[in-house]
């Protein structure tokens, strides 16, 4: 392959996190290319031949990585969701206890049981909001759709690289590197805030 030039930095830092020992081998395989197969390394670019087998090795440890993490992320949505459920019912019931005691002149030590099955609806409402979001105050769902589509592409990067590295460097082929090296992006942000 030709020596135009092919950024794979993000790419490496996914080996990093879920395939160290694939980033030593590619160390052994390309020794004059080590300081670019370091994960945060700013000079993360090399001949297309160095990014195919970064690509290559990274994009098949991609999916078992994101679907551990899909995992993750759809279980505390899956909680979320409970908490929202079940501080809707708490609210309605005693909103429906409140108004009920006020109804019927009943005594203040059923319009206190009422006041804290609100008051359960109300907290489960705060979990709820609190499951939502991430620490950066990013949507918890947004991440998941973005983690979706993240897969699907890397699946398709990964079959067009099986298809480009062989013939050679092309403008298709560094197109096709720098979409990986986007994708391993999407997937060391998540990483970092869910993994």
């Amino acid at each position: 392959m030709s020596d135009a030039q092919v950024e794979f930095g993000e790419l490496v830092s996914l080996l990093h996190r879920i395939a160290p020992r694939q980033l030593d081998e590619l160390r052994n395989r390309f020794p004059s290319h080590s300081v670019q197969l370091k994960p945060g390394a700013v000079l993360g670019t090399a001949s297309s031949d160095v990014g195919c087998s970064v690509a290559q090795k990274a994009l098949a440890d991609y999916a078992p990585a994101a679907d551990d993490l899909r995992l993750k992320i759809r279980n505390r949505l899956r909680w979320s969701w409970r908490f929202d459920l079940l501080a809707k019912f708490a609210a309605a019931c005693g909103s429906g206890g409140a108004v009920g005691v006020l109804a019927t002149g009943v005594g203040a030590d059923k319009a206190i049981l009422a006041s804290i099955v609100a008051l359960i609806g109300s907290a489960c409402s705060l979990v709820f909001s609190y499951l939502q979001r991430d620490e950066t105050s990013g949507s918890v769902a947004d991440s998941y759709n973005k983690l979706i589509a993240a897969m699907v592409e890397a699946t398709s990067l990964q079959s067009q690289l099986e298809q480009l590295c062989p013939m050679g460097d092309s403008a298709e082929l560094r197109a096709a590197l720098a979409q990986a090296n986007d994708t391993a992006k999407s997937l060391n942000e998540l990483l970092l805030r869910f993994g």
